[in-house]
């Protein structure tokens, strides 16, 4: 079951989320984690560290009031998936120097700032934008990362509740 802790790697306070395996310790729980994903809040001070050369992570999320050296994140071989919409200013030119990295998301801020920086990662397979961005925004991403949105509508409007063809839901008859 998926729950939300808090420990000690060293003299660093952690928060996991994960599958807890009753071992305890953010570092058991890390090792655990063996192509999973993980999701820790840095409390003030805790930095990365704990995660450097861990073979099997393929997905983190990184939440964090406060700026973090990103650097560990380049010794992590499975990487896959990374999210910093949660990280104070963190360092956007590191995504890109991760050759294995598919999958990125981050606030409207921080694509705006990769995209003025020219780091977008080559490999991406899929970007998300998160927040509630207006659609505007989205579109602005897509552009930016090669895609054709000249065929994007935008439809709104309501279900009246009938049935097909206008008429009230009712038994179907053959």
């Amino acid at each position: 079951m998926a729950e939300r802790r808090q420990h000690r790697v060293g003299d660093q306070a952690v928060r996991v989320r994960g599958e807890d395996d009753g071992i305890g310790g953010a570092e058991a729980m890390i090792a655990a984690q063996v192509g999973e994903r993980l999701a820790i809040d840095l409390a003030s001070e805790a930095d990365l560290m704990p995660l450097a050369g861990h073979p099997h992570l393929a997905s983190l999320a990184v939440g964090s009031e406060t700026p973090i050296d990103l650097a560990p994140l380049r010794s992590l071989p499975a990487l896959r998936s990374l999210d910093l919409s949660r990280c104070t200013a963190p360092d956007l030119a590191l995504p890109a120097d991760l050759p294995g990295l598919r999958c990125l998301a981050l606030s409207a801020t921080q694509w705006t700032a990769l995209i003025a920086a020219g780091r977008l990662p080559a490999h991406l397979a899929a970007a998300r934008l998160a927040g509630a961005p207006p659609l505007t925004a989205a579109l602005e991403l897509l552009a930016a990362l090669g895609v054709d949105t000249s065929m994007a509508y935008r439809l709104s409007g309501t279900v009246d509740g009938h049935g097909r063809g206008g008429r009230p839901p009712g038994p179907v008859t053959p």
